[in-house]
C-alpha cells in the first residue's frame, strides 16, 4: 500500500505548501503509530530540521485540518497519529507501570457506530479517542513473578 503524499495532502486541505510543512507532514506519514511533537522534531532529518515551536504549530494546524489526530494525553504530553487511510482509528493501551503506549486493533464499522451512538441524539461526534490503562503483558508477568517470589 502506498504511503500518503504530503504535498497532495496539504494541497487538498487548501494549505500553503512550505518546505517546513512538507518535511513535517512527510515525516508524520512515514512514522509508526503515534508520536509526540518532541519525538517528531527529533525525527526530522538534520537538513530539514525546524525549530520545536514550528513543529508544535504545524501539528496543531494539521490536527485542525484532519491530517493528524490526538490519540491521548498523558500528563501534559499529547500523543498524535496520522489521520489517513493507512492508520484507521483505533484504541490505545497505556501501561501504568512502564508508561509505554500500545496500538490496539482498528475499530470496525460496528464498533464505531456503537461508540458514536453513546453520545445520543443532538450531539455531533467529531472525534473518538479511546485509551485503556492497566499493565502490559511484560509488566504483568513481572508483577506475577515478584508476587510469587514474595509469597514463598
Amino acid at each position: 500500500m502506498d504511503l500518503c503524499d504530503a504535498r497532495e495532502a496539504l494541497k487538498a486541505k487548501g494549505l500553503t505548501v512550505t518546505e517546513q510543512r512538507l518535511a513535517i507532514l512527510q515525516k508524520i506519514f512515514d512514522m509508526g503509530c503515534y508520536f509526540t511533537a518532541k519525538e517528531l522534531h527529533q525525527a526530522l532529518p538534520s537538513e530539514k530540521r525546524v525549530d520545536l515551536a514550528t513543529v508544535y504549530r504545524a501539528v496543531r494546524l494539521f490536527e485542525r485540518e484532519g491530517l493528524v489526530r490526538c490519540v491521548g494525553e498523558i500528563g501534559n504530553c499529547r500523543y498524535y497519529a496520522k489521520a489517513c487511510i493507512h492508520n484507521p482509528p483505533h484504541a490505545h493501551f497505556r501501561c501504568e507501570k512502564c508508561g509505554r503506549l500500545f496500538c490496539l486493533r482498528p475499530f470496525n464499522f460496528d464498533d464505531s457506530k456503537e461508540l458514536i451512538s453513546l453520545a445520543g441524539e443532538g450531539f455531533e461526534v467529531r472525534r473518538v479517542t479511546l485509551m485503556l490503562e492497566g499493565l502490559c503483558a511484560k509488566c504483568r508477568k513481572e508483577q506475577l513473578i515478584n508476587h510469587e517470589e514474595g509469597g514463598k
